[in-house]
């Protein structure tokens, strides 16, 4: 029987970077990430509400890489 390995694509390298917000809402280690779409308001669920960051215009370097800056804009509620 021939074994069928799979197929492992590694994630893309973080373009983006969330600035801002409560400080309990994100980890260091979260705030550097992947956008798929780089003019978009990112909205992150955090238990029972969304976290909006929109795009700042702004870079910044970490690591060698240049990340666009989203900041923290607002936070909402799931309704019920």
């Amino acid at each position: 029987m021939a074994s069928i390995e799979a197929s492992t694509v590694p994630p893309p390298p973080p373009n983006a970077i969330l600035r801002g917000g409560p400080a309990e809402i994100l980890e260091a280690t979260e705030k550097i990430r992947y956008v798929s779409d780089p003019q978009a308001t990112v909205k992150l669920f955090r238990g029972n509400c969304y976290e909006h960051y929109l795009p700042s215009g702004e870079m910044h370097m970490h690591d060698g890489l240049a990340l666009q800056v989203f900041a923290y804009a607002y936070r909402t509620y799931v309704a019920e």
